[in-house]
């Protein structure tokens, strides 16, 4: 039953899954269920059951419980060579009062096996909310070209590569913020090696030659970035601290890295379809009448970033030498000695972008230009175009500063 006499929402359920194949519980995978679900083959069992009783309000929640159990089940399309196998799945959620702090969460097993490729993951958390217990392992390794071999994918997609994760973390997040790092076990590592993934919704193939992520007590470090994306390469390495209250708290993460590139196309990595080619805007383009809001730096995330980049393409202007040190922080990115390339001289720029008011971005910069050419200058910015049209007829180079801009943006 369920009443609700004022406020308060009283009430006493329990529920069970009267279907136990596992076909049921299947077809609410987005990812799995398709037009040819209706000729999948499946085997296996599964229970389903749970219960809510008590009161719900704006302070209190009823006591509530959930059991999910699929035993040795499988999968396989038609039309693909190759299965699911040995699914077994063991889940329990339980609140005992309605107090979320004394919510359990056991995964006593999860087992997959794709075309072969084995994934054990086993986690039990508790206190979730007044300081997280987290027991948890992962275990596994995926072939990523077998999965259109029991998956369907759409013809156009292409997808390669291999993801491999041997992952331990036993202990409480306090023991993390104290930095009694001893009492707090994390350990292994997440690798994806020559992976290419290549869609008709995305404008650009991805090929991931190594992504290496080494797991400890104290930090998550990025060994190793290396990847294409398009035109664009990216190279990285740094750590990552503060990762597990960011997971469980959504407190500040921090983070140091290294960022590099031969080539940065912004103009393809801007660009949002995969059925049009990348077009470079050029001069004469008139500016955009679409409304767009701003660009909220996030206020829990702390990362400096040391930036060398050989060449960059933004909209109708070629970019060189572009090197120095970003800092994300307190929803602000510090922009300092941050030198380039382009116009035929060089640019300085220090100044910051902050969203601390979301609603009023401020932005303040101090410019340095030195030796731009006039007619490239021309040429690039139309704002030159409209305020100085007699550049037209130039020739030469300029120099000059802006100092002390400031200014709040819409």
């Amino acid at each position: 039953f369920i009443e609700m006499p004022d406020t308060n929402i009283k009430m006493d359920l329990t529920f069970k899954a009267n279907q136990t194949e596992f076909k049921s519980i299947l077809s609410l995978i987005p990812s799995v269920y398709s037009k040819d679900f209706a000729s999948v083959k499946t085997e296996g069992k599964l229970t389903l059951d749970g219960m809510a009783k008590g009161t719900y309000n704006a302070v209190q929640m009823p006591a509530f419980a959930v059991n999910l159990g699929i035993i040795n089940a499988m999968f396989k399309y038609p039309s693909l060579p190759k299965s699911v196998n040995n699914i077994n799945v063991d889940i329990h959620v339980n609140n005992p009062n309605g107090v979320l702090d004394a919510t359990t969460i056991d995964v006593n097993k999860f087992h997959v096996e794709m075309a072969g490729n084995p994934i054990d993951l086993s986690a039990h958390v508790k206190t979730p909310i007044s300081d997280p217990g987290l027991i948890a392992d992962i275990k596994g390794t995926i072939v990523l070209a077998s999965v259109k071999e029991f998956i369907p994918l759409e013809k156009t997609d292409a997808l390669n590569g291999t993801i491999k994760s041997d992952i331990s973390i036993a202990g409480h997040l306090s023991a993390i913020e104290k930095q009694d790092y001893e009492k707090f076990k994390a350990n292994g590592v997440l690798q994806i090696d020559q992976m290419n993934y290549k869609t008709a919704s995305l404008p650009y193939e991805v090929a991931l030659k190594t992504m290496l992520l080494k797991f400890s007590n104290q930090f998550v470090e990025l060994a190793n970035f290396d990847a294409l994306l398009g035109k664009s390469d990216v190279q990285a390495n740094g750590k990552i601290e503060n990762f597990m209250q960011y997971i469980f708290k959504n407190e500040l993460i921090k983070g140091k890295f290294s960022l590099n590139s031969k080539v940065m196309d912004l103009n393809e990595l801007m660009s949002s379809s995969g059925s049009s080619t990348t077009a470079t805007p050029t001069s004469t383009t008139a500016p955009s009448t679409t409304t767009s809001s701003p660009v909220e730096v996030p206020s829990n995330i702390d990362f400096v970033l040391d930036t060398k980049l050989d060449k960059v393409i933004y909209t109708n202007m070629d970019i060189t030498n572009l090197v120095g040190n970003v800092v994300i922080r307190n929803s602000k990115v510090d922009m300092t000695n941050l030198k380039m390339n382009t116009m035929g001289g060089s640019l300085s720029i220090n100044g910051f972008f902050e969203t601390t008011n979301p609603k009023k971005p401020t932005t303040g910069l101090n410019l340095k230009v030195e030796n731009f050419d006039i007619q490239q200058t021309f040429k690039t910015f139309n704002t030159v175009q409209k305020l100085a049209p007699a550049a037209e007829y130039a020739k030469g180079l300029f120099s000059c500063s802006l100092d002390n801009f400031n200014t709040s943006l819409n």
